[in-house]
């Protein structure tokens, strides 16, 4: 019977599928050759689809053992006829998986490593698995090329890529004529140290040879004793130029002292500018990162001041200079009003921001304040400072006089959108592509300041376009949370004219809010799983009056107790 050559094997090969590179193939038949027939123990890193280990088993017919490893735990699906086959679901450069494939078999003759390719890799299993490479055996890397790629860790002058250590060990293959007293590790120190492996002096000893063609290495194992340079060897009668003294039997036992001609670090740049190379990277990498969240803060920071001198050179913000000289007195009045003894969960139940929207409600609440009764029983009821109430009415009668004589439509108008575009500003606001195929609306509340005198509920609709779905939402009230409930609405489905949209793409939220002021934060999620706030308000809620209680319409009184019985 006629065997087939590896390369005959490779094309007519109709099971598991297998990727070689064609150069690959005659050098395999090359170097296999010797071992076609004997009863080998082979390692293969890296099996993707398992098509390579068929093709060994038919040709090494007397194998003993056919080992495959793969990182991939889809390779465990793959089952071989052939009892030699065996497979190892693993990375092959970590020790457990490692002491999985000596299980196997002690010793190999042949290692082909065609793993990850990237140099940490292929560097950690070279020091793992050479020890156990048997006498005469063969150590093949293959896709060497990857070393030349920063993405697997490589590059033309990376110091630490792969190719660069092999190289290296052509270094160690004649250190019997370096000329100075150092040891083989000694030029390998760099690699054990950066990827935490190690191989000692007698190991690297038994490296007979190196061999590169494009994209592969081929490592041959060997006794130390065989890697000598041995006897002089001299044939022939006849010498014309023959040097006094020599012996024909005589060995290279002592190697040139070069040590007053050289220093280490002459003798090994790469080494000393590898070292000098990743210091300076480890440098650089916290540096560049720092240097560019500067540049980004700095960029911010220049907007927002554009946005502040905009608002600064406004009518509204000139005409309202008095006013805030008069708060900053108020400041200093604090400490008078007793206000300095109030603790700070007191003072936040009653903290007031006084913004223009929201200015219709306040002549209400003004005079509510007036009332003695209420004024007690807000005093006795939440324990808070009779002072601070009495100039909460005050503050409400300055903001009605200025309301009667100065806020008209118009003025107002340019004020909310000064107010919005300065607070957005400072509230990181969203880019169109953040939103992407997401739309949202927000009915209730509304976007600078909600006074609040009875039950609060937020509701709104988000659609995902992309998924014809309702989108997330989240919605933050101070620090707090709340989950909101999906709601029906039909009137978005109508208005977008998508028939596949579900009609419960509203939400719905109905918080207990404790008297003062709140920030509350409604956010979306968009296509990058990221949370994107897309309005942000003021919530001032404060007791409502009996009167104001009876005067609730009864068909609003009907649909609040649908809505909270709905949430409950």
């Amino acid at each position: 019977m006629i065997k087939q050559s590896i390369i005959e094997l490779f094309k007519e090969h109709k099971g598991k599928f297998s990727d070689k590179w064609e150069i690959y193939l005659p050098l395999y038949e090359e170097l296999f050759s010797e071992y076609e027939d004997k009863p080998i123990r082979l390692l293969e890193i890296g099996v993707q689809n398992g098509g390579s280990l068929e093709i060994w088993a038919k040709y090494f017919s007397n194998a003993t053992r056919l080992i495959g490893c793969d990182i991939n735990t889809d390779c465990s699906k793959l089952v071989y006829d052939d009892p030699r086959i065996k497979l190892v679901i693993g990375n092959a450069s970590s020790n457990d998986t490692y002491k999985k494939i000596v299980d196997q078999s002690k010793q190999f003759d042949i290692v082909i490593d065609d793993g990850s390719h990237f140099s940490s890799d292929i560097i950690q299993s070279f020091a793992l698995y050479f020890p156990v490479l048997a006498n005469n055996g063969l150590y093949i890397i293959e896709d060497l090329h990857c070393s030349y790629w920063t993405s697997f860790e490589g590059g033309l002058f990376e110091p630490y890529s792969s190719i660069s250590f092999f190289k290296r060990l052509i270094d160690v293959i004649n250190h019997k004529h370096w000329g100075i007293s150092k040891a083989r590790t000694d030029i390998l120190n760099d690699f054990f140290l950066k990827y935490h492996c190690t191989l000692d002096d007698e190991l690297l000893s038994q490296i007979h040879s190196i061999e590169f063609i494009n994209s592969v290495c081929v490592i041959r194992k060997a006794l130390a004793s065989e890697n000598v340079l041995g006897k002089r060897c001299v044939f022939g009668t006849t010498a014309l130029n023959l040097q006094e003294g020599f012996d024909c039997t005589s060995q290279l036992e002592h190697m040139a002292d070069e040590s007053a001609h050289i220093t280490w670090d002459k003798m090994a740049p790469i080494l000393v500018n590898a070292k000098y190379a990743i210091t300076m990277s480890e440098r650089d990498e916290p540096f560049s990162a720092l240097m560019q969240l500067i540049s980004d803060q700095s960029y911010q920071i220049s907007q927002y001041q554009k946005i502040i001198e905009c608002y600064k050179q406004s009518t509204s913000w000139r005409m309202t200079t008095l006013f805030r000289v008069m708060g900053q007195h108020l400041k200093r009045l604090k400490p008078m009003l007793g206000l300095i003894q109030l603790g700070w969960r007191q003072r936040s139940k009653l903290k007031v921001r006084f913004i223009i929207r929201g200015l219709l409600k306040t002549e209400h609440y003004v005079r509510l304040f007036q009332n003695d009764a209420y004024l007690n029983q807000i005093v006795r009821t939440h324990n808070v400072p009779r002072e601070l109430l009495q100039v909460l009415v005050k503050c409400g009668h300055h903001i009605l006089i200025i309301k009667r004589w100065w806020m008209s439509n118009t003025s107002r108008s340019n004020l909310n959108k000064h107010i919005i575009t300065f607070l957005s500003g400072h509230l990181k606001p969203h880019q169109p592509e953040d939103l992407k195929n997401i739309i949202v609306h927000v009915d209730r509340p509304s976007k600078i300041l909600n006074c609040i005198d009875h039950t609060f509920i937020t509701s709104g609709w988000a659609v995902n376009l992309e998924a014809n779905t309702s989108s997330q939402v989240k919605i933050r009230i101070g620090k707090k949370e709340y989950h909101y409930h999906y709601k029906p609405r039909s009137d978005v489905k109508q208005q977008l004219r998508l028939d596949e949209l579900p009609v419960d793409v509203g939400f719905c939220a109905i918080p207990n809010l404790s008297i003062g002021i709140h920030r509350m934060v409604i956010e979306v999620i968009n296509a990058d799983n990221r949370w994107i706030p897309v309005q942000r308000s003021y919530l001032l809620h404060l007791p409502s009056s009996l009167q104001r209680l009876k005067s609730r319409t009864q068909s609003y009184k009907k649909w609040t107790q649908i809505e909270n019985k709905r949430f409950a």
